[in-house]
């Protein structure tokens, strides 16, 4: 239910209107994880001024899209900075099946499929780098990331 509710947030704060060309792009950190099945690059947005345990939004992006580009787009990390929590973008490598999520070995595999393992290296990565209360992960996503987000064995 909380998910629903984040999500109905994030088309709330799209739908106030398209940011500006001049529209600055909050900071990210930039990581990669890697294990023996590969490697992925994430992103991780984290709000000036948190306070105490705080949720974590793991959005995995549709296919071949930058989570630069996503981030920009749905405006999801301002969503965080207003309402107080992290959100962590798996990045989905371009030159694996065109940068579109494996979503039928993720359902078949669960965390013995590449993406899924690392998916969820990443998660546990972030709830243990950042004030995140690891009760309250949330995991969503766009099109092919949509199907990752149910895959079983996806996050922590």
């Amino acid at each position: 239910m909380r998910m629903w509710a984040a999500l109905a947030g994030v088309v709330a704060l799209a739908a106030t209107g398209a940011a500006s060309a001049a529209h600055e792009l909050p900071e990210m950190a930039v990581y990669e994880a890697s294990n023996s099945l590969g490697t992925m690059e994430y992103r991780v947005f984290a709000p000036a001024g948190l306070q105490g345990r705080v949720p974590l939004f793991v959005h995995i992006h549709g296919g071949n899209v930058s989570v630069v580009d996503v981030s920009h787009q749905s405006r999801l990390n301002e969503l965080a900075s207003a309402r107080g929590f992290v959100v962590v973008y798996p990045q989905e490598d371009p030159s694996i099946n065109a940068g579109i999520w494996d979503g039928e070995a993720a359902a078949a595999e669960g965390r013995g499929s590449r993406a899924s393992s690392l998916i969820a290296q990443i998660t546990r990565a972030v709830v243990a780098d950042y004030p995140v209360d690891a009760r309250r992960v949330f995991v969503g996503g766009i099109s092919a990331g949509s199907t990752m987000a149910i895959a079983k064995g996806s996050s922590v």
